[in-house]
């Protein structure tokens, strides 16, 4: 089951593109409550620091790349990985059935504002057939580039 949520539509931005966020849902209520995606070390309003996610630091931070930015992806699939929308199991008391549910954000990303890199999952290639394993990973500093407008959600 797929649920697409579109929780904020302003004027289109046809200018922008269209990237995705895999997060967990814990991060959710922040991220509605700012309108924005966080970067590491920033304090939400939950008074939480936003951390990094544990794989980038050893993947990355080793070569000397910056890990403080927001990570979209112009693939759902890439977005969606397990790895960045970490499934959560939910039971529900209807059906008497445990599902595991993971989210993501479909984002506007202003052009030029970032920078365009390879993937950083360990050990995978050809991820998505649609796009280069080269191109899947796009960061930026700045949060006022990145602006969230849809949530979806997986349910399994």
């Amino acid at each position: 089951i797929h649920l697409i949520l579109h929780f904020r539509v302003r004027n289109a931005y046809p200018q922008y593109h269209v990237a995705y966020h895999g997060t967990k849902s814990e991060n959710l209520k922040d991220i509605l409550l700012t309108q924005r995606l966080l970067i590491p070390g920033d304090t939400a309003p939950s008074g939480q620091i936003v951390n990094e996610r544990e794989f980038h630091i050893p993947a990355c931070n080793q070569f000397g790349f910056n890990t403080k930015q927001i990570f979209v992806s112009p693939s759902i699939l890439y977005a969606g990985n397990p790895t960045y929308a970490t499934p959560k199991k939910w039971y529900d008391c209807i059906s008497h059935r445990v599902y595991n549910a993971s989210v993501a954000l479909q984002v506007w990303i202003r052009p030029f504002s970032y920078a365009v890199g390879r993937h950083t999952l360990a050990g995978a290639y050809g991820i998505d057939p649609f796009f280069s394993d080269d191109t899947l990973e796009w960061s930026t500093t700045n949060r006022w580039d990145v602006i969230p407008y849809g949530l979806l959600v997986k349910i399994s």
